[in-house]
């Protein structure tokens, strides 16, 4: 039997794990987006308040719903497989009552817990910090 497993791309942000399917992001590069395009930092999506870091260490371009959105990061992101077993969709509850939208699983990735995000739902996240 074969192991199946999700190519994801792994961050962290103040020592948490999240992680997007690979096929969500279209390039990672050190270059920062132009003005025209859409972009934050992956700091000021989880909290609209928190301050703009200004040099990101990273971007990623994400495809998105309504299109792409580039995401500031502090730290260099990691290409990862992990195995299929390893990965929670959220219970009804916790699905309904979560703060973060695009949070659609939890996994575990060399013991560390790991939220795996939906890049389509973080453009409309991005223009509605509190939806």
């Amino acid at each position: 039997m074969a192991l199946l497993s999700v190519p994801l791309v792994l961050l962290c942000h103040q020592g948490q794990y999240f992680a997007f399917e690979t096929v969500q992001v279209r390039r990672q590069t050190q270059t920062a987006p132009t003005e025209r395009e859409q972009a934050c930092s992956f700091a000021q999506l989880l909290d609209p308040c928190a301050a703009d870091a200004g040099g990101a260490a990273q971007w990623l371009e994400l495809a998105g719903a309504e299109g792409h959105i580039w995401l500031a990061l502090d730290s260099a992101a990691d290409l990862i497989q992990l195995a299929a077993a390893d990965i929670y969709p959220l219970p009804a509850l916790l699905h309904s009552r979560r703060d973060l939208l695009a949070l659609r699983a939890l996994g575990f990735y060399q013991g560390a817990l790991v939220s795996v995000l939906d890049a389509r739902a973080l453009p409309r996240l991005a223009r509605e910090p509190n939806a």
